[in-house]
Parts: structure tokens; C-alpha cells; sequence
């Protein structure tokens, strides 16, 4: 995938990347988060070139944005977002309900690895995960790029997180259970 470059505006401040070098240095990040939030290449690809093309069109509002690399990501998780609620993939996660509402159910066929652990998250869930232990972005940064409180995001990270957790202790002791060793 190539991006042509564009001027951008006569904002070329030392401390801002040009968008254009923002977004060549994140390319690889930003497919590797839209496969991981909609499991299809094909989709990925398409999401993250309107992800290029929307931040180039939106360059002059990149102005007020302290931090290009999570602007960039806030349009590309808009994006997901947006077609998963199209297909009706995305539910907000209610952070009241049950453990059993959206907990894991450990597949012994193929709970296999962290990336299938992920893949089974809610979408909710797996964006904060891919943000915060993939991108490595705070948990301030991942809730105004999600567009929620900070608190529902660090909320979202700990349930996400737990539900990894049970997910995979699940395939250990399987796994173990099973003459694999742990």
C-alpha cells in the first residue's frame, strides 16, 4: 500500500511529524490492529487506506491534536467500529452485567494461543487490549481514542483482561491435563 504524500499545510513544527511520516511509521500497526479487530485481511486493508485517506483529508484539523500517532489511531478504530456496528458486531460492553454475560467459554478445539484468546474478546474489549498492550497507549490515550471515560476504559481493560486470563488458564490446565506439560 503506497500514500502519496501531500502538503499538509505550512505547519511543519520540529516537535510534529508530518502526517505522511506518522503514517508510514504506524502502517504496519494500524493493519496489524484492523486484522486483529475484524479477522479479515481483505477488510483490514480497505480500512486502513480510508484510515490514510481520511487523515490526510482532516490534516488541518491535526492542528489542535497533541499526539498524531493517536488521532491516526482514533480514526482507524472510528472506522472498525462503524463497520462492525454495520454488521452488528459491535456491542458496547455493559460493565454492570455478569461475569457470565460475556465471559469466555474456554473451545478446547482451538483456545490454543493469545491471538485466539483475543479474537473471542467482545469488540469492546479486544480494542482496548490492542490499544493498551499491543500499541501501548495509556489508558487515558486508548479511552479518547475509544471515545469512552477513562474509568469504563481501565473498567473494560481489567474485565478484558481477567477474561484472558480465565480463557487461557482454562487451555493450561487442559493442556496439562493432557500430558503437554505446563
Amino acid at each position: 500500500m503506497k500514500i502519496v504524500p501531500i502538503n499538509s499545510g505550512s505547519d511543519n513544527s520540529p516537535e510534529r511529524p508530518p502526517l505522511e511520516t506518522v503514517l508510514l511509521e504506524e502502517i504496519n500497526s494500524l493493519y496489524a490492529t484492523a486484522i486483529r479487530m475484524t479477522g479479515r485481511r481483505d477488510l483490514a486493508e480497505d480500512l486502513v487506506q480510508e484510515t490514510a485517506r481520511k487523515t490526510m483529508q482532516g490534516a488541518s484539523s491535526m492542528r489542535d491534536q497533541r499526539n498524531p500517532r493517536a488521532w491516526v489511531f482514533k480514526i482507524l478504530i472510528n472506522l472498525i467500529r462503524d463497520h462492525l456496528r454495520r454488521q452488528k458486531l459491535w456491542h458496547e460492553v455493559d460493565l454492570s452485567a455478569s461475569e457470565s454475560d460475556y465471559s469466555l467459554a474456554p473451545d478446547t478445539s482451538s483456545m490454543h494461543d493469545v491471538p485466539a484468546a483475543i479474537a473471542k474478546l467482545n469488540p469492546p474489549l479486544r480494542a482496548i487490549v490492542l490499544l493498551v498492550h499491543f500499541e501501548e497507549f495509556t489508558i487515558s490515550e486508548a479511552a479518547a481514542i475509544l471515545k469512552i471515560p477513562p474509568g469504563t476504559a481501565a473498567s473494560r481493560l481489567a474485565r478484558a483482561n481477567r477474561e484472558l486470563r480465565d480463557s487461557l488458564e482454562a487451555y493450561r490446565s487442559r493442556f496439562s491435563r493432557e500430558g503437554g506439560g505446563a
